[in-house]
């Protein structure tokens, strides 16, 4: 394909080469036919001064030499028109060339990316337990109902880090590739779950329960990091495929926030003068750091992550919502808005992989009531906060978002 692409550029350009010299031709004949109207003009003269200087031989001579000129002239104007639309063709064929190759790659990354998202669920559904849980096969019996895992969910975990090196805002995006659709489920960073332990060096210790944002402080790098976080978090869901992870340092927020054109929303909560309960407020920069991120952690009170989780959920619909306006008309709009956010993100999507989720992520539709939160309720033990999962609740959620029920 490459060869022949040369092949016709070269072409092309000595059409082009051609039509210039032919432009030239059109100007010297253009400047004979001035002549040709001159002598015209100049033989009235001639004959009304000294009609025996041509005689009767006159009229012919000025009708050949305009005949002449004039065939000249018009076999020229035809080359031209030929070669023009020669090189129009040329330049047509290679621009349908140019798409169908840019739309080829582009099926082709998709293809590839597909393929291998859906590599990491082969053979791997979540291993789920409660008291009401059977099964047989791939079928899952609860309370009386069946089910079966949707192979078209594809599952990424978006992080936020915090200054002090934790994972403090979790959210695990489930995309039905199928229906087009988009789950979100927060995850409370103090969610008590199995956590390993290693030391400095990153070799294991033990396994302990403690909150799950601590998991991505054992990481020896901000990669190993997140793949502990990853694995915390499937475990903590009964072994949960996720596909992908995907974090950014919460200093980011900023500049992701202003890259979809800011986001209006209504404050759930008084934080400042600013931002105030019930009032409409525009969040651009360091506002919308701020609003997502605030949390009195020295309070009195147990829970304040809670609250904090509601905002970072309503601003993650908010921001949604911005997105999906500006692919709206141009999918590429999110590869445009991950290449410049890239240096604050880190992930294990490559590029494949990251064009066929832009690809599906732009037609597919997000609703507010699909923002979940992983059920459970605070505790507090040795001044910190604890937030024990209900694990009844879990599987429920779980098999409502990742599961279709048999009839």
């Amino acid at each position: 394909m490459k060869e022949n692409e040369d092949k016709q550029f070269a072409e092309a350009v000595a059409l082009a080469e051609q039509m210039t010299k032919e432009s030239r031709r059109e100007k010297e004949i253009t400047a004979a036919l001035s002549v040709a109207d001159a002598l015209k003009k100049g033989e009235n003269v001639l004959r009304e001064d000294d009609k025996s200087a041509f005689g009767k031989d006159a009229d012919a001579f000025f009708s050949e030499q305009e005949i002449f000129v004039d065939k000249k002239a018009i076999r020229a104007e035809k080359t031209r028109k030929y070669h023009l639309k020669r090189i129009l063709i040329c330049i047509g064929a290679l621009f349908a060339v140019a798409v169908i190759c840019i739309v080829a790659v582009f099926a082709i990354l998709k293809l590839r990316g597909r393929t291998k998202l859906r590599r990491v669920s082969e053979n791997h559904n979540p291993a789920l337990e409660g008291q009401d849980i059977s099964y047989e096969e791939d079928v899952v019996y609860h309370n009386g109902k069946r089910y079966i895992y949707n192979e078209n969910m594809i599952t990424i975990l978006v992080m936020g880090i915090d200054d002090k090196g934790d994972s403090d805002a979790n959210i695990l995006v489930a995309i039905n590739t199928k229906d087009k659709q988009i789950a979100c489920i927060n995850i409370n960073r103090d969610s008590v779950s199995a956590v390993k332990v290693y030391n400095p060096a990153g070799e294991y210790i033990t396994t302990s329960d403690m909150q799950i944002a601590l998991s991505y402080a054992y990481g020896t790098s901000e990669e190993e990091g997140c793949k502990l976080m990853r694995e915390t978090v499937s475990n903590m869901m009964y072994q949960l495929p996720i596909h992908g992870y995907l974090s950014v340092n919460m200093t980011a927020i900023p500049e992701m926030n202003d890259v979809v054109g800011g986001v209006t929303l209504e404050s759930l909560e008084t934080l400042d003068e600013e931002i105030i309960k019930g009032r409409e407020i525009e969040l651009n920069g360091e506002l919308a750091l701020k609003y997502v991120t605030a949390r009195d952690s020295h309070s009195g009170e147990i829970g304040t992550n809670t609250a904090r989780i509601e905002r970072q959920s309503q601003y993650v619909y908010e921001w949604y919502q911005q997105l999906i306006k500006q692919i709206d008309n141009k999918p590429s709009r999110i590869l445009d808005i991950y290449r410049e956010l890239k240096e604050h993100i880190v992930t294990n999507l490559d590029f494949d992989e990251i064009t066929y989720l832009a690809d599906v992520v732009s037609e597919c539709d997000m609703r507010e009531e699909e923002i979940y939160t992983v059920p459970g309720i605070y505790e507090r033990s040795n001044y910190y906060d604890e937030y024990i999962v209900d694990e009844a609740g879990l599987v429920n959620l779980i098999l409502e978002i990742f599961y279709t029920e048999l009839n």
